[in-house]
């Protein structure tokens, strides 16, 4: 067994992030807590503190095989909870201007299609089992808590379920929340320079939205990607997850654009490019699986800060 650290380690925020933090520190630390301002749900559903949650999700090779070094019971456990398995090339259509249809091929490797709410739901369930770590929601941090000579950050206040506000103590601190906020606040505080960021301006919209698949779904494809033209800008994503679904996407470049995707997504998929949505499948809209008919969202720019998304800080002495 690894050589302990420390006696406590803290991660602010359950989302991926937070979670495979966690179990990375539960072998070198006596105590990992975790703290989550949202309440962690019993089932897979979205919550307020992962707002791209119902925007469609798949899992990479890479991604699944990183998660699988921390949980080697990860891959068995997101199909048993049902997600679809795609093979690359093969099942997976492609469609692009002047390549209708791209050739297939099988390229010998396969990804994960599941909503954003299983694979953190199921990645939640295998970090529970861990004897060590604790997972604390409805527990909103508000400030890092430095030593004395500012040298190192010793633990964190937080406001509890209760509204009462807490301390906690710690050697390791991860700040996994969604945009680093806290730790640029403390940094601020004690009179250290931020790191450099990098702005890409990107501009794009979609919307997403959510279709039962048919009896009379094709079962030579799972997957279909169209790649719009540089003149339309109007693409589109179809992906299997969970409870026998496909999640549509409509990606947009204008704000114009996005709206009529967002309206148009309730006609889906007797409307638009040609194998994309089968225009012969009568697919049944799921309006009640969100809170009206689709979701859109804006992805203005891509903000990276230098060397990692997430900064950890821990004691001096250790």
């Amino acid at each position: 067994m690894p050589r302990l650290l420390g006696r406590r380690a803290i991660v602010v925020g359950a989302g991926i992030g937070g979670l495979v933090a966690a179990k990375a520190l539960s072998s070198y630390f006596g105590t990992v807590t975790v703290l989550e301002r949202d309440a962690l749900p019993s089932k897979p559903i979205a919550r307020t503190g992962t707002p791209q949650a119902r925007q469609i999700h798949v899992l990479l090779r890479g991604g699944l095989d990183a998660l699988i070094e921390l949980f080697p019971e990860f891959e068995t456990e997101v199909e048993r909870a049902g997600a679809v398995r795609v093979r690359v090339g093969s099942q997976s259509l492609l469609e692009m201007p002047g390549f209708d249809p791209f050739p297939r091929r099988d390229l010998g490797f396969d990804y994960l299609c599941m909503t954003r709410p299983l694979v953190e739901f199921v990645a939640r369930r295998l970090v529970e089992q861990q004897g060590n770590v604790g997972l604390k929601s409805r527990c909103r941090v508000t400030q890092f808590l430095e030593s004395p000579d500012h040298g190192a950050v010793v633990g964190v206040r937080y406001d509890g379920a209760n509204g009462r506000s807490n301390e906690l103590a710690a050697d390791f601190i991860v700040d996994a929340s969604s945009r680093g906020a806290l730790t640029l606040e403390l940094l601020d505080k004690v009179g250290l320079p931020r790191p450099p960021e990098t702005e890409i301006g990107i501009d794009l919209r979609y919307a997403t939205a959510m279709f039962e698949i048919p009896p009379s779904a094709p079962c030579d494809w799972r997957a279909v990607l169209h790649r719009p033209s540089a003149q339309s800008g109007r693409g589109g994503l179809l992906v299997p997850v969970e409870n026998n679904c496909w999640q549509v996407n409509r990606p947009a470049c204008t704000e114009g654009l996005c709206r009529k995707a967002l309206e148009t997504l309730s006609l889906l998929p007797r409307l638009c490019e040609r194998r994309l949505f089968m225009t012969r499948l009568r697919a049944r809209y799921l309006s009640d699986q969100f809170t009206g008919l689709a979701f859109r969202a804006a992805f203005a720019a891509d903000l990276r800060r230098l060397a990692a998304f997430r900064i950890v800080y821990c004691r001096s002495a250790m």
